[in-house]
């Protein structure tokens, strides 16, 4: 609590000034937004007197509102929800963040062209690291474009049956940073030629939200079973920035952090 609040309480007893104040969100310590097989979550809230409840929404369903005593495994991909409380004060907002299971492993993979040279990451293996990126775009667990088609060849450890193909990307268009407005996944036939096994291109409408949002943005393609040990994802940029924007005619960056394969 800083000096400011504390010699308010002092000059005002009482709950009517302490309960004019909202509690900031609780802090989620997690490794990465991804995850192999589990992760542990855990919550930081410092301030004497003060709890957090988290929930898990996911494949087995909400497991509702539980107090936070210690760090939590999870074993499948959820949305998880905390916030904090404290007598003297207003109930803080929620904190959310989507955890994501990774299906298939990769054993290798290459990307086309190499990254721009102010955002390399680890080159193609920042695609399939596991390790999530952050707000801070220079973290080195991003890798970006600026124009140029992205193609991302997989390669993946035996035949392995894949369902979707999900893409993370970044959305920011103050700062010049659009998701991808078209994505196709390829495989090879038996003759070693490329096949298109699924697309996707932005409705216009899709086109107008990238706009609006601020933060991480998923893609999942969806794609009829099948089996294959190579995967070729084809990712191709917003495009220029449109007219009214301070960079309008440029470019829009493209950053990706992680391609997963289920």
């Amino acid at each position: 609590m800083n000096n400011l609040l504390k010699l308010a309480l002092l000059l005002l007893p009482g709950t009517a000034v302490s309960q004019s104040f909202r509690l900031s969100p609780p802090q989620i310590y997690v490794e990465s937004r991804f995850f192999a097989d589990s992760t542990t979550v855990g919550f930081g809230f410092e301030m004497e007197g003060s709890s957090v409840f988290y929930k898990l929404d996911g494949k087995n369903g909400s497991n509702g509102f539980q107090h936070y005593t210690g760090p939590v495994t999870i074993k499948h991909a959820a949305d998880l929800k905390a916030y904090a409380i404290h007598p003297d004060f207003w109930s803080s907002e929620m904190a959310e963040l989507h955890l994501i299971k990774a299906g298939h492993k990769l054993k290798g993979g290459t990307v086309t062209p190499s990254p721009d040279k102010q955002y390399p990451g680890a080159g193609a293996r920042t695609l399939y690291d596991l390790k999530s990126g952050s707000n801070d775009l220079r973290d080195g667990k991003w890798i970006a474009y600026q124009g140029d088609t992205i193609v991302f060849d997989a390669e993946l450890t035996g035949k392995a049956k894949l369902r979707r193909i999900m893409i993370s990307s970044m959305a920011n268009y103050g700062s010049w940073v659009l998701p991808p407005r078209e994505i196709s996944v390829q495989t090879k036939n038996t003759r070693g030629q490329w096949r298109n096994r699924a697309h996707w291109t932005a409705s216009a409408t899709e086109l107008a939200d990238m706009k609006r949002l601020s933060g991480f943005w998923m893609k999942a393609l969806k794609i009829a079973a099948l089996r294959s040990d190579t995967v070729r994802i084809r990712i191709i940029p917003f495009g220029k920035l449109p007219e009214g924007h301070p960079g309008a005619g440029s470019p829009a960056w493209l950053f990706l952090d992680e391609i997963l394969f289920q």
